[in-house]
């Protein structure tokens, strides 16, 4: 594929995307909305946090010090409602964002539905969100994951993980079917299968961090750009299944090929700290070293 059928292809994408976004979030102008929720979980089990929408923002942060969970949604009355419950028995907080499709008009240009979450730092996160189309922001600062599984159909998700996260999950599940995903210091995040699925986009996964331990991780996109970024010095075990010459793969100069598997220096069938599953379809998949 040559740099100008990629460079289409991109804009290509990135048009489809916006559009998708964009016209599950336009609607008429009405009266803005807040409504705010504060709670102390229970720290001796994990928060479970589970919100499903449409059309919407979020942000994920942790509070500065105390426990105290608060959340803050901002949406106008016209298009949007939403929901937010908190069962301190189950130690759940749920959230329901709804659209209301039938009050559309793509003449008017404002728009706003807007969640905040603040998590606290103690007890652990486990942490459920779908969504249909919007943005999604996670920053993991000084936050402790007991479970992670994030759902966009489209639009763009974005996550960090700054500090370290210790308590290990058995799986991540991340899924965003059309747009971006970008997720940086993976490394601080102790998981042990990472299962990313995607079907038209770009997708960054930067494995960057302090946890010293065995991880696999599958990613599957069927059209578009698949980075994934390696500290220097880790040993990648990496599996690449691609769409014949539809696909381009770009790897680290060091690095050694064997049919379908690719090793980093000192990595082996057998022995590396990351395993990877790559599976592109029509676009590129690139490793990198940093």
């Amino acid at each position: 594929m040559s740099n100008k059928e990629k460079q289409a292809l991109k804009v290509l994408l990135v048009t489809l995307v916006l559009l998708l976004v964009t016209s599950s979030m336009i609607f008429a102008q009405g009266q803005a909305q807040v409504i705010s929720k504060s709670f102390t979980p229970d720290t001796d089990m994990p928060l479970r946090v589970k919100i499903r929408g449409d059309g919407a923002e979020i942000l994920f942060e942790s509070v500065a010090r105390d426990r105290q969970c608060r959340a803050r949604y901002r949406y106008h009355e016209d298009q949007f409602s939403g929901t937010l419950d908190w069962t301190p028995e189950r130690n759940l907080f749920e959230v329901e964002l709804d659209m209301q499709v039938s009050s559309f008009d793509t003449d008017d240009e404002g728009h706003e539905s807007e969640l905040e979450v603040l998590l606290p730092r103690i007890p652990e996160v486990d942490l459920d969100v779908s969504l249909k189309a919007g943005i999604l922001k996670l920053d993991g600062e000084n936050l402790t994951f007991d479970n992670l599984d994030l759902a966009l159909w489209a639009g763009e998700l974005n996550a960090s993980f700054p500090t370290v996260s210790r308590k290990v999950i058995d799986r991540v599940n991340i899924d965003v079917k059309l747009g971006e995903l970008h997720m940086e210091n993976l490394g601080n995040l102790a998981f042990e299968f990472l299962d990313v699925n995607g079907f038209a986009g770009e997708i960054t996964l930067d494995f960057s961090g302090e946890l010293k331990m065995h991880r696999e991780a599958r990613v599957d996109l069927e059209l578009g750009s698949m980075t994934i970024i390696v500290p220097n010095g880790m040993t990648v075990r990496a599996r690449i299944s691609k769409l014949g010459f539809l696909s381009d793969v770009e790897l680290p100069r060091e690095w050694r090929r064997d049919g379908r598997y690719v090793y980093s220096p000192g990595a082996s069938r057998d022995e590396a700290d990351l395993r990877l599953d790559l599976r592109g379809g029509i676009g590129e998949i690139v490793i990198r070293e940093k």
